[in-house]
């Protein structure tokens, strides 16, 4: 999984990177 999450980084632009984040980020808050 770990692995997966590295190479989906790499091949993601900074911007698409940082909205997947910030989507990541709204979802977790939403678990806890």
């Amino acid at each position: 999984d770990v692995t997966l999450i590295k190479i989906s980084c790499v091949s993601m632009s900074d911007v698409d990177f940082s909205e997947y984040g910030h989507r990541l980020i709204h979802i977790l808050r939403k678990e806890f």
